[in-house]
């Protein structure tokens, strides 16, 4: 298991220790903005600039005739939310190529669909580099606690979650993700400082009491 994969866990056993919502929380949070990401980086390449939209059929009258379930980029885009996994993502991304492969004869489109089809394949949802704010980390939001505006437990619990978070790569999408995972955090510390001070108030009993 690699480190960042390692990460994820940590930070959604602290939500549950189900496997079930551990897979939804880490769509819930994490996977929209992961594919953001790459969908951004794979924009970035010149060849991907034929499939940013839909094929028109003043263009390519027959296209809808050959190619039975069309695919583009700003299609991806809109599923953003809705995809369950990496797996998903990238299939609709590959439906793009291989609809172009199917389609065009001329070399200049096949090389791009297949250029775009290696970039796509390079890719590894727990390993995808994600460009991450620095600023996020020294943000009041995840400094509450400071100069008396909270309990500096949140604030301590806050710095740590999202030193992680950065270091996963997350960044500023991680937010909603910080303070659930703060909040939880926080509360399973909580339980365990009050837990520790009563057993120490049992042992200061026991030890106070006549033999």
């Amino acid at each position: 298991m690699n480190a960042s994969k390692e990460g994820n866990v940590f930070l959604l056993g602290l939500i549950s220790s189900s496997e079930e919502k551990r897979l939804f929380l880490d769509r819930m949070f994490f996977l929209p903005q992961r594919l953001t990401r790459i969908l951004t980086a794979i924009k970035s390449f010149e060849e991907s600039k034929i499939f940013l939209s839909r094929v028109l059929k003043k263009d390519a009258p027959n296209y809808y005739e050959i190619i039975k379930k069309p695919m583009d980029l700003s299609i991806v885009q809109k599923k953003i939310g809705k995809y369950k996994s990496f797996e998903e993502f990238k299939a609709d991304l590959d439906l793009i190529w291989d609809n172009c492969l199917k389609f065009n004869h001329s070399k200049y489109y096949r090389d791009c669909a297949l250029k775009m089809k290696d970039v796509v394949s390079a890719f590894e949802i727990e390993v995808v580099p994600v460009s991450m704010d620095m600023g996020f980390a020294i943000s009041s939001y995840v400094c509450e606690g400071k100069e008396g505006k909270g309990p500096i437990i949140k604030c301590i619990v806050k710095k740590i979650i999202s030193r992680v978070l950065l270091s996963l790569g997350y960044g500023a999408a991680s937010g909603m993700a910080l303070e659930v995972f703060c909040g939880v955090f926080e509360h399973k510390i909580l339980k365990i400082i009050k837990k520790v001070k009563a057993e120490e108030t049992d042992d200061l009993r026991s030890t106070s009491q006549p033999p």
